[in-house]
């Protein structure tokens, strides 16, 4: 896995990689769904899940984050996601990924692709 920018990501075929978002001033109000389905949650605090790579060269995982701020939530409260899964060389990494704040949209896309080798 490698970061491109803070929604986007090259991965390869058969990793997993785990999608935490971090509530600040806020509850856990959050979900992750991958191609339009919904995963299970590993935990629930903080909201966290996994799914494994499976594409074929030049394919992408497409990935949305919801957030719900429910009306009495302070102006400051966001969500930080954090994305990991292993480099090119079996090591773990770990990215902060996007932050959605309540002046944000209630969503965020994101992409993980697969690269041509």
């Amino acid at each position: 896995m490698d970061q491109l920018t803070d929604s986007v990501y090259t991965v390869s075929d058969g990793e997993t990689v785990v999608v935490k978002i971090i509530p600040t001033k806020v509850g856990n109000t959050a979900t992750f769904a991958i191609g339009g389905t919904p995963l299970t949650q590993l935990s629930k605090a903080p909201p966290t899940y996994q799914f494994q790579v499976s594409l074929q060269p030049m394919q992408t995982h497409f990935g949305v984050v919801r957030c719900d701020f429910a009306s009495d939530t302070p102006a400051d409260a966001f969500f930080q996601v954090r994305v990991s899964g292993v480099d090119a060389n079996g090591a773990p990494v770990d990215y902060t990924g996007p932050r959605i704040g309540q002046q944000d949209p209630n969503r965020c896309d994101m992409e993980f692709r697969r690269l041509a080798t």
